[in-house]
């Protein structure tokens, strides 16, 4: 089974959400980070002399000081923010390491993809190039990167202690030919050997009182906690009740109480074993019993078609129980108050997920490690510019880049209290709280090290706080399937597949259309004829190679 370390980025999607209001004095305090482990096969740290010039530890210059020099980046004008050189972060870092970007991405192109697509296209490439894994390893073998490998192992200590921190960093940046041509990110969590979380439970708690009922902590007493609320019909006597309900028609968040593997990727690794959630045993009969559920009257009857402000809606209704979501948008808006006036008993929150079918108490929705996008320098680059650009890279991962990539500048953005950084009110109060807040410093953008999760978890509210710790702490949590280097063959078997059927057969199932006994060896027939057990294979290829090049 594949246990990588954390990762710790929130992007905060729900525009619907209003503008939180800050967290008390009282909220729970993250614990500290850990050190980095040591291990026989970290890497040497290069020690450079601060006479002589960026060392990464007490000098930052990367040119001599009164001196600057621009680097050309592209990083897409998206919905979560872009990086400019009057940004906030970009001007502090300028005035340590003597280095201004100037970002070439089309800024009325929003999407990222497309952004790339048309700098590709243009010719115009520039010095340093951020964008998703999909697009960057495509041109790597066409020649658009540099190898950087012994750039950074020779003049970029800080990248090198994040590589031995985060092994799986330098394994998945490494290209199939050795070299490495895309610096693959990672954020790293909250000092606990568990990924955190992507996905929590919440549950109305105003309704288990009033039921004098406890938390459910087995699947059978959360299967009886829903049907309490069924028979029961909580909140509007006057409106049926809808037990268990999801945003977005995703129901696969239930589907882990039946030991289904894999999270929205459904790929999974267990005992060196690439597999997919959607084809075991185990979903076809979390399948069979979730469509008696939904017959049941257990799921909302809607699940398909309510979309993305089922929370709002079905909460203000005073209609739904339980939902498996995401503590980032979750946690920045208080439900509680937020539907007040609708609700005014209204107490939704955290739950400890329930032990599975099996009693194991784990969660499939986790966070991964490396993450699916990176940075690139272009061929072409001499190596004093390369030694440069790569420097500037290493800047964000020591402690005033990761300060800055997490916080911001002090006395602008965060002060510390206690020793411990904390966001001054503006930050709060700003449009969207602190994920808007930190992305026009300039946040978010280039990876660091270590990054500290504490600019999402202080967003939260207090409850949805402790819940965190809590899952963190006390939930087994696995990783999502690290995004490999493919080879050009296993990109086009993976990319082949048509994955629609899957989404049919489990809405077919579960609302009663498809019966699942009968259909079962039919729908893995059709699994081998749209292509999902070549690209099995490909990405079984894919981590053994993996694991091969992090001595596993």
């Amino acid at each position: 089974m594949l246990m990588i370390g954390a990762l710790a980025v929130g992007c905060n999607r729900d525009t619907e959400d209003p503008t939180p209001t800050p967290p008390t004095e009282n909220d729970p305090i993250p614990p500290t980070p850990p050190a980095p482990p040591e291990d026989d096969n970290d890497i040497e740290v290069p020690e450079l002399d601060p006479e002589l010039g960026y060392d990464g530890v007490t000098n930052f210059r990367i040119v001599p000081e009164g001196e600057t020099t621009t680097i050309s980046v592209f990083y897409a004008h998206g919905g979560l923010g872009t990086i400019l050189p009057e940004q906030a972060n970009f001007v502090a870092a300028a005035d340590m390491t003597g280095v201004v970007i100037n970002n070439v991405a089309n800024p009325n192109i929003p999407e990222g993809d497309e952004a790339f697509m048309e700098m590709i296209l243009s010719g115009n490439i520039p010095e340093l190039i951020h964008s998703h894994i999909s697009n960057l390893e495509i041109y790597v073998d066409e020649g658009l990167f540099m190898d950087i490998s012994d750039i950074i192992f020779a003049y970029a200590p800080n990248i090198v202690k994040y590589f031995n921190y985060i092994p799986a960093t330098r394994v998945a940046s490494t290209h199939h030919d050795g070299g490495i041509y895309i610096l693959r990110a990672a954020l790293i969590g909250a000092g606990s050997p568990n990924p955190q979380p992507s996905k929590m439970f919440f549950i109305r708690h105003d309704w288990l009182a009033e039921l004098n009922l406890p938390v459910p902590e087995t699947f059978e007493q959360f299967r009886a906690t829903l049907e309490a609320f069924r028979d029961n019909n909580m909140g509007d006597p006057n409106s049926q009740t809808f037990p268990f309900f999801a945003r977005q028609a995703d129901i696969r968040t239930i589907l882990q109480l039946w030991g289904v593997r894999g999270d929205w990727a459904n790929w999974y690794i267990e005992d060196g074993r690439v597999g997919h959630g959607m084809l075991s045993e185990a979903y076809r009969d979390a399948l069979i019993e979730l469509a008696e559920w939904y017959a049941d009257g257990l799921i909302d009857p809607e699940i398909f078609t309510r979309g993305g402000l089922a929370r709002q809606e079905l909460l203000a209704s005073n209609q739904g129980g339980v939902a498996v979501d995401w503590p980032g948008s979750t946690g920045a808006l208080n439900y509680n108050d937020a539907m007040r006036e609708a609700v005014p008993t209204l107490d939704w929150r955290y739950m400890r997920i329930p032990a599975n079918i099996h009693g194991e108490v784990r969660s499939e929705w986790g966070r991964g490690s490396v993450a699916g996008f990176g940075w690139g320098v272009a061929a072409g680059t001499s190596r004093e510019r390369a030694i440069e650009i790569v420097q500037f890279m290493d800047f964000w991962f020591s402690d005033p880049g990761a300060q800055l990539y997490s916080f911001g500048v002090e006395g602008y953005s965060f002060e510390y209290v206690n020793g411990q950084p904390q966001f001054l009110p503006h930050a709060f109060e700003h449009e969207g709280g602190i994920p808007n807040f930190i992305r026009t410093l300039g946040s978010q953008s280039f990876p660091a090290w270590p990054a500290d999760i504490a600019h999402e978890v202080d967003n939260f509210f207090p409850s949805v706080q402790e819940g965190y710790w809590d899952h963190l702490n006390n939930v087994q949590t696995f990783d999502p399937l690290p995004p490999f280097a493919y080879l050009p063959h296993e990109t086009t078997a993976i990319n082949s597949v048509d994955g629609s059927f899957i989404e049919e057969f489990r809405q077919g199932a579960i609302l009663g259309t498809i019966d699942v006994a009968v259909m079962w060896d039919a729908y893995i027939e059709q699994a081998h004829r749209e292509g999902l057990f070549e690209a099995m294979a490909a990405i079984q290829s894919a981590y053994d190679r993996f694991r091969a090049a992090a001595g596993n």
